[in-house]
């Protein structure tokens, strides 16, 4: 029977992944273009996570799986309410896991959205929710976290990820080496923070100097035959592990330390600590997170990019992290196939967790753009790329000939130059009726409200018989939409420039894969560069457009899908190679990410999944 891995790049841009693979310098890549097929792919609006991996994994349209957006709104729902479309029984459409459980096979998924909780037998699923926040679900202990003694690291924005210490004396300690001078030591609590966790490592940080440089010795006593690390500046510590307890439930845990700073002689430092994940538990059903760390070793879901931006981990930190994390995806993949898993979903985030921070620092489109900073950030950009290509490697390299590999992401991400707020512009319109609290938060008058843009990129009119508090007549339903399209088709910036590139009736909306009931009752796409997802609120400056000030320079799910601007694009990648697939061979057009899994199903000889609007792309098959 043939096989399927789904190896999923969140964020990755088509553009420079297949520029890459031609120059050479992604060579895998290259390797799999030459033996497959590739091209772009649409994602459906809003080219966000959950709807788009979600369309890669069920074959559905949004119209289908109800996913549109990062958050939903449930009509008949406050406005003040919204769902986190990562959340459990969100997706109406059925998975690809579900499917083939239902005809007696395996699928497993790794930190792959909608994959928790687990609903069926064959189905196993590792790794957390695949939300892509710096803490989360389902496994996760603690967040990662910084330690410091005398020194503030909060980057350009006054994120203070940090919890103070403080320095003392050092106790009198034993088997030291002779070049070491003990300077000051500091007590710390490696703690779980997650709820049902309970637990920590109470540690000394020794600061000593030494004859190569100043140095950090975590132990759980004064003794250096006990240390748990000996470490230089931007150095990493092996796998510590600790023992935990997940709701009354003893569970072995595992993190890495990498100081930032060390001054010993003014007892000062600053050390990263990785996020807190169980060793062997963080699958449903456990034994198969059990038997792939035992022949893997750990696995750690959770990539934190925030402390690059505030400064506690340099550039190599998190490629080590992102390298670590995706290649044991990479090799999990190819274990759990060649242990009779029909097909595997991952999804790795580092592309996407990049651009949004850092899209300014590698793109002269952005205002935000700094030349002087452009090798140091390309640099990670590119070794995140290359660890991309690694994990394409690997799989080529374990693959048989009875194996279908796809590599795709959800969508693209671009600079984000300017922001735009709609709920401001609706509210200096007259649509949104609002008066401000004294610090400043707008109290909406829902009783005159007529139309709201949430959560983001669906307006919604306050129609009465469907909303709460509706204000509108249902038979002035059609002509106020009529007038807010006109109004938002008009919207120009203070230079003139049109900030709506597109905006029409969610019935319109069926040529993007619109049209669910939760799909609002109008959708826009902004113009290039403009992002609506960080101005959401109304606010008393009544500010409608602003250029982007950070910390997200880079965004996705404002602009058409087909969107290309500067380097980037809302445009997704796809590339596929194996059993049945054609050679060599681009195709004209792009895919559409709900095309993935009927063709796979017809690979595999299986049913697709149950609620399938997509094709099989037989023009890419041998």
């Amino acid at each position: 029977m043939i096989r399927s891995i789904i190896l999923g790049l969140d964020g990755a841009v088509p553009y420079t992944m297949f520029e890459g693979a031609r120059s050479g310098r992604l060579s895998n890549l290259a390797r799999l273009l030459a033996r497959g097929v590739h091209a772009n792919a649409l994602p459906f609006p809003a080219a966000v996570t959950p709807g788009n991996w979600a369309s890669v994994a069920t074959g559905a349209k949004p119209i289908t799986h109800g996913i549109s957006d990062f958050s939903l709104h449930i009509p008949g729902q406050p406005f003040t309410d919204h769902v986190n479309a990562f959340d459990p029984g969100v997706c109406e459409a059925e998975f690809m896991w579900d499917a083939l459980s239902r005809q007696g096979l395996k699928c497993a998924t790794i930190s792959y959205p909608g994959a928790l909780p687990r609903r069926c037998e064959g189905h196993i699923a590792v790794g957390n929710r695949g939300m892509p926040g710096e803490n989360c679900e389902h496994w996760t202990a603690a967040s990662a976290a910084g330690y410091a003694a005398g020194i503030v690291l909060d980057g350009p924005y006054g994120w203070r990820e940090q919890m103070d210490v403080e320095t003392a004396a050092p106790e009198s300690w034993t088997n030291l080496p002779a070049d070491c001078v003990p300077r000051a030591q500091a007590s710390l609590g490696i703690a779980a923070a997650n709820p049902g966790w309970s637990g920590a490592l109470e540690v000394l940080a020794l600061l000593v100097s030494a004859a190569g440089g100043d140095r950090l010795v975590i132990a759980p006593r004064a003794d250096y035959e006990s240390r748990l690390a000996d470490l230089a500046p931007d150095e990493w510590s092996d796998v510590i592990t600790a023992d935990f307890s997940r709701d009354g439930r003893p569970v072995e845990v595992q993190f890495r330390l990498r100081p930032r700073v060390i001054d010993a002689a003014a007892g000062k430092f600053a050390l990263y600590a990785s996020a807190i994940y169980p060793t062997a538990e963080f699958s449903d059903p456990p034994e198969a997170g059990q038997a792939l760390a035992r022949r893997l070793g750990p696995y750690r879901d959770t990539l934190s990019l925030s402390r690059l931006l505030t400064g506690w981990l340099d550039a190599d930190g998190p490629l080590d992290l992102f390298r670590e994390q995706g290649v044991w995806q990479a090799r999990a993949a190819l274990e759990l196939v060649n242990d009779g898993v029909a097909a595997v979903f991952s999804k790795w985030h580092a592309f996407d967790k990049f651009y949004h921070f850092f899209f300014h620092a590698i793109d002269p489109v952005s205002p935000l753009h700094d030349p002087a900073q452009f090798d140091h950030f390309e640099r990670i950009h590119l070794g995140i790329q290359a660890i991309a290509d690694e994990m394409i490697g690997i799989i080529l390299d374990g693959m048989d000939d009875e194996t279908v590999l796809v590599v795709a992401s959800d969508h693209g991400l671009t600079p984000s130059v300017r922001q735009a707020s709609v709920n401001n512009f609706l509210h200096q319109a007259g649509y949104i009726v609002a008066d401000f609290a004294p610090g400043g938060n707008a109290v909406i008058d829902w009783s005159r409200t007529r139309a709201i843009m949430h959560p983001f990129t669906q307006i919604w009119i306050n129609l009465k018989g469907r909303d709460p508090q509706g204000a509108v007549e249902p038979e002035q339903y059609d002509a106020l939409r009529d007038e807010l399209i006109e109004a938002l088709r008009g919207w120009r910036d203070e230079d003139g420039r049109r900030v709506m590139a597109e905006v029409f009736k969610i019935e319109d909306g069926g040529f993007y894969g619109l049209g669910h009931p939760r799909d609002g009752d109008i959708r826009y796409f902004t113009a290039p560069g403009i992002s609506v997802y960080r101005n959401v609120a109304v606010t008393s400056n009544g500010t409608l457009v602003q250029a982007t000030r950070g910390p997200y320079t880079g965004d996705h799910g404002s602009s058409r899908p087909s969107t290309r601007f500067g380097r980037g694009s809302e445009t997704a990648m796809f590339a596929m190679t194996g059993a049945g697939v054609a050679r060599a061979r681009e195709r004209r057009g792009p895919v559409f990410l709900c095309d993935i899994a009927p063709t796979l199903a017809h690979l595999m000889s299986v049913e697709p999944p149950g609620n399938c609007d997509g094709a099989v792309m037989r023009d890419l098959l041998a």
